[in-house]
């Protein structure tokens, strides 16, 4: 396996063609754990590093230091594009900063100080230099660590006679951090939701669950959660009925007596004066204890996604919710470091646009401005003089007028403008959202979604391109993988097993009709010259290939009029262009060649009945030295649904909308 070219620069005999399959498959573990102590401890091992050609040579000649050794070995230059330039600029301005670090970056400096001790142990250190050598944390003979402090929620409190356990998140890493009160009492402010400061000593753990805890010796609550409250109701139950017509003050959870254990729950009946959730205690004596729980939605027990979903505003505290936007921020640096080892220029463009892009009207249309606002002067107005007559009085509301002058519209994709910036940098890129004003209520589609858009000059067939966007994807996940968020059997299935799968449209469809005749259940026919829909793409991936498959040269009739057709003269019937379909999604990208014939795109853009006025500045990107061209677009919802096997993009999403729905 030839290496990729952004790791040219480490480049060596050593390494250099064919790698060892052991090598490939410790590549993410490796490169985890390098990153981390990178991260961390800068200073330790990056003084030493500069990027030039012999780099990693001189990192494998160094015969003290694990760490160093281990970036110079095959399988770390295998960790592919986003961690191959080893100077880590990002991360060291972040950690040259006053922030102190989050819980995931204590537990990973943690457990490297802690590898760390081991290698020297085994290179016959000595246990006390190994002891001694991991500062930050308990080392290999019990050792206390070093104080530290930790910010962020309280995700559960377990309070017990001599101890008291409190899980801490800041939203870092999904399993959070376990707090150790050696006093109960110190906990007794703490609720779930609860914003605190704790200060303690990051030791390793004696129990199961976790490597590492916290044992506390000051906590700070810096922001209330509601707290439960109980109020003590002691009389016979018989007195039940009537029920009090007016509560008693509302007094903090009392403890109750052993002998006084709750032996059943239920709940409470409504009642004016009484707050919900509200709960009846049944004690043994016969008295009861009226606890109003929390009001705060998100309790410890699993939520459903609908639920947290109409939570929006809190559902990043979830572990899924969390979890999901890390795996969407690991994704969006991976694309970043892609793109840029390819020699891609990222490029914002614009979210207001005189032009659907896709050409099928789904496109939201900017209202007119409000008559508060001052209009616009176009020459029109200018040149023509205003009456008494014509003026508007306060009876006579001010018509609305369209801010530019001309219709404008959210961007369905940005794809016209990347390749007016194509003509001259050659490759761009971009991840912006784009709108769309589909109805549509499936899993798969957005009102508001993000993109992942790419064009590059002198594309010259569909194959190059499917060969980029399969690098691209196999990235991201890979990166994914390194940051612990995709479970790693998965990840094998995701981007396992060589080049992935290509078939042409016609062949689909054949494949298709066959597997109908022969008992397959499709809700739509499968049938030359009509989409694939849905179940078509899935059965694909899924029943025939197992896996990723590009489907290529579809009928010209079924797509935008930019595709490049097929064929150098007449109606060829099919264009330049595919789709990646993918199990549990079905369609995640989709691109083409660009047609750069003049004359071929003008009569498609009267096929559309798009006028050839507006895009006239698209027209002339052929006219003025235009050169083949072509790209893809990425549903970067529909990645993050793939690489975390959700099975909805509105949850892939911070704060999703959808027809007919909008929150916050």
């Amino acid at each position: 396996m030839a290496q990729p070219a952004a790791f040219a620069q480490y480049d060596s005999p050593q390494v250099s063609g064919e790698v060892a399959p052991s090598h490939r498959d410790s590549a993410c573990a490796n490169m985890s754990k390098i990153r981390e102590a990178l991260l961390l401890r800068p200073g330790k091992y990056l003084t030493r590093i500069k990027p030039t050609q012999k780099a990693h040579s001189r990192l494998g000649r160094n015969k003290t230091n694990p760490m160093l050794r281990r970036l110079a070995s095959p399988s770390t230059l295998l960790a592919r594009h986003a961690y191959a330039h080893i100077r880590l600029t990002p991360p060291l301005a972040r950690r040259a900063s006053t922030l102190p670090p989050t819980i995931r970056q204590l537990l990973s400096a943690a457990e490297a100080e802690a590898r760390e001790g081991a290698d020297r142990t085994s290179a016959g250190k000595g246990a006390g230099t190994s002891a001694g050598s991991a500062g930050a944390v308990e080392g290999v003979n019990g050792e206390e660590g070093r104080e530290v402090e930790v910010t962020g929620w309280v995700r559960s409190v377990r309070r017990q006679k001599r101890v008291a356990f409190a899980v801490l998140s800041d939203g870092s890493t999904r399993a959070g951090l376990q707090a150790v009160f050696g006093d109960p009492a110190g906990a007794r402010a703490l609720t779930n939701g609860a914003s605190v400061r704790v200060r303690g000593r990051l030791v390793a753990s004696p129990g199961a669950g976790q490597a590492r805890e916290l044992r506390v010796s000051a906590c700070e609550v810096v922001g209330a959660c509601d707290p439960e409250v109980g109020v003590p109701f002691f009389f016979p139950l018989p007195l039940l009925s009537p029920f009090p017509t007016s509560p008693p003050p509302p007094l903090p959870f009392l403890p109750l007596h052993p002998l006084l254990a709750s032996r059943s729950s239920l709940p409470f009946p409504s009642s004016p004066f009484f707050p919900s959730p509200v709960r009846l205690l049944f004690i043994e004596v016969g008295a009861i204890l009226i606890e109003f729980g929390q009001t705060y939605p998100l309790q410890k027990q699993a939520l459903p996604v609908d639920y947290t979903r109409e939570h929006a505003h809190l559902r990043a505290r979830t572990d899924e919710g969390g979890r999901v936007l890390r795996v969407r921020a690991a994704a969006a640096r991976a694309v970043h470091a892609f793109f840029e080892g390819e020699g891609f220029v990222y490029a914002h463009t614009p979210v207001l646009t005189a032009n659907d892009c896709e050409g099928a009207g789904e496109a939201f249309r900017i209202a007119g401005v409000s008559p508060s606002s001052p209009s616009p002067v176009t020459s029109a107005t200018a040149a023509t003089p205003t009456s008494a007559a014509t003026m508007p009085t306060p009876a006579t509301p001010t018509p609305a007028t369209e801010f530019f002058g001309r219709p404008a519209y959210l961007s369905v994709s940005s794809q016209l403008h990347l390749e007016a910036l194509a003509s001259g940098l050659a490759r761009v890129y971009t991840l912006a959202p784009a709108f769309r004003a589909e109805r549509s209520q499936t899993a798969r589609h957005l009102a508001e979604f993000w993109m992942l858009e790419a064009e590059w000059a002198f594309a010259g067939s569909v194959g190059g391109l499917c060969d980029v966007v399969e690098g691209a994807v196999k990235a991201v996940a890979a990166d994914a993988g390194v940051q612990g968020e995709v479970d790693a059997a998965r990840l094998a299935g995701l981007v396992g097993g060589g080049r992935w799968a290509r078939m042409s449209y016609t062949d689909a469809v054949a494949v298709l009709e066959k597997a109908a005749a022969a008992g397959t259940e499709f809700a739509f026919a499968p049938a030359w010259g009509r989409a694939l829909q849905s179940e078509h793409e899935r059965w694909l991936a899924e029943a025939l290939v197992g896996g990723p498959v590009f489907v290529t040269d579809y009928p010209a009739g079924l797509k935008p009029f930019y595709m490049r057709a097929n064929g150098d003269g007449g109606d060829a019937g099919t264009v330049a262009c595919f789709d990646l379909l993918v199990p549990r999604v079905g369609e995640l990208v989709g691109g083409s060649l660009r047609e750069e014939r003049v004359g071929r795109l003008e009569r498609a853009l009267d096929a559309h009945g798009l006028g050839r006025e507006a895009y006239g500045w698209y027209v002339d990107l052929r006219r003025y030295g235009g050169a083949p061209h072509g790209g893809f677009g990425l549903g970067f919802e529909r990645l993050v649904a793939w690489l975390t096997g959700i099975d909805n993009v509105r949850e892939c999403i911070p704060v999703p909308r959808w027809a007919g729905r909008m929150l916050l």
